[in-house]
């Protein structure tokens, strides 16, 4: 993202490019914190994952808005959008054994008060 945005045109830097920057960031953010509760408090997790999950979707909106108004290349859009898939087919994999896992810690606790 950095070496995109270091190219575009300077009218373009303190808006998209800093919204690029931002939500590229964001999502790295969200997926570390997501990471960091995933064995100590679910819930927490679930949240951070839900975060990333928006941010990704943001991120795509931001690239087509970049492209559609010239701050990067058609060319630079394709690199960051086959980045962007590869982290989302990740992330989707990734964030469902979250969520079994919190069905599973949910389905637990349930047993445990019915004994």
């Amino acid at each position: 993202m950095v070496i995109v945005s270091a190219h575009a045109p300077k009218k373009f830097r303190n808006n998209i490019v800093h919204d690029l920057q931002v939500t590229s960031n964001n999502i790295v953010k969200s997926i570390f914190w997501a990471n960091e509760y995933r064995q100590t408090d679910i819930q927490e997790c679930l949240k951070y994952t839900k975060e990333a999950e928006n941010n990704i979707r943001w991120m795509t909106r931001r690239l087509e808005r970049a492209r559609r108004m010239e701050c990067i290349t058609p060319v630079e859009e394709l690199d960051l959008g086959d980045k962007l898939a590869t982290v989302e087919e990740y992330f989707a994999g990734w964030s469902d054994s979250n969520k079994k896992l919190s069905e599973e810690l949910r389905k637990e606790e349930l047993r445990k008060k019915n004994l």
